[in-house]
């Protein structure tokens, strides 16, 4: 499946076996379980090859993929208000979706956005332990909704970790 085909990308931390009911869906699956390169934050992906990371491994074009998608769904352990490091590690690979330029946006100095589309983004948290951490995971949620695609988000809490079928119709 090429990038420009995919509907919706999920990027997740918990253990699965894909239902057949998401076989007919244009997904892409990131499970950041695999051994993927870690962001070194080297300027590669804007100076070097623009929209792609300078590792040649399979999420090498999550960037122009995240940018070209309908919905965007993160499934990640709450970890001190935030998401697990592995869930992190891959989320930063997604910043060819933006430019190294500044701009403001609700009075807030941001990256300039290289996106065209502005896909539906869905946090889905789980293992949350107290309120603070859920408002931390909010808050980290709407800035990352802002900095990387000028849109609004969801963002869900289970107590443990939910299936990819129930966050994929949320």
């Amino acid at each position: 499946m090429e990038n420009k085909d995919i509907e919706t990308v999920i990027i997740y931390d918990i253990n699965y076996q894909l239902l057949s009911n998401l076989e007919n869906f244009r997904i892409l699956l990131v499970d950041v379980n695999k051994p993927y390169a870690q962001c070194k934050g080297c300027f590669g992906y804007w100076v070097k090859c623009p929209s792609h990371c300078v590792f040649k491994d399979k999420i090498k074009d999550i960037g122009k993929t995240v940018c070209n998608s309908k919905k965007i769904i993160v499934i990640s352990n709450c970890v001190y208000g935030g998401l697990s490091k592995k869930v992190k590690r891959v989320w930063d690979c997604c910043i060819p979706g933006v430019l190294p330029f500044f701009t403001f946006r609700n009075k807030e100095m941001h990256h300039a956005l290289r996106c065209k589309t502005n896909p539906e983004l869905i946090f889905v948290f789980y293992g949350a332990k107290s309120e603070k951490e859920r408002g931390l995971a909010k808050d980290i949620a709407f800035a990352n909704a802002t900095n990387f695609f000028n849109s609004q988000c969801k963002v869900f809490f289970y107590e443990n970790a939910p299936t990819i079928e129930e966050c994929f119709k949320l």
